[in-house]
């Protein structure tokens, strides 16, 4: 019997790890700023926990290759903790980072932050997050609609806190 229900599990796993495809969710809000306006409050992990909803609390050196600790609040759950490795992090561009669950293909998140300048002087800033790993599914049924509302809640801070520091009201600078 419980050579049955090894079957069944394998052959579970082997199919959701088929029909497990990437998932993007993708995130952007238009900030009244410069590029380097947004970098110095996005890159200022120290400050997070004063104005971030979301990530409430990131620390390591921003340096590709080095592994970062970050807490991560969803509405509803307590704090958790990720440590991923960094990715990519270019000056008043991009920062971008990938986190696994217990190990690479069970559950895996590449998630990326980019700062867009617009000819109008202002700056698109896109927070995204492409998933992948067998357990995609199962884990996205209970974190999916509280992760993407966690990223816009911190789209509308740093918004919110870039515009703040440098005395820019919504119909523009003061």
């Amino acid at each position: 019997m419980k050579n049955i229900q090894l079957v069944i599990l394998m052959s579970l796993l082997l199919i959701s790890s088929i029909v497990s495809a990437d998932h993007e969710i993708k995130t952007e809000i238009s900030i009244n700023a410069s590029p380097k306006a947004v970098w110095k409050v996005l890159s200022d992990w120290q400050a997070y926990p004063q104005w971030n909803p979301f990530i409430i609390n990131i620390s390591g050196e921003q340096k590709i290759a080095n592994k970062i600790s970050a807490n991560l609040k969803l509405e509803s759950k307590d704090p958790m903790e990720i440590t991923p490795i960094l990715l990519n992090v270019e000056e008043e561009r991009e920062i971008r980072w990938k986190g696994k669950f217990l190990f690479t293909g069970l559950f895996d998140g590449e998630h990326y932050f980019l700062i867009e300048p617009t000819e109008d002087g202002k700056v698109t800033f896109i927070q995204g997050e492409s998933f992948s790993g067998i357990l995609f599914y199962p884990i996205w049924h209970f974190i999916g609609k509280e992760t993407m509302k966690g990223f816009e809640e911190m789209n509308a801070a740093l918004k919110l806190e870039v515009e703040n520091q440098n005395n820019i009201s919504p119909m523009g600078k003061i």
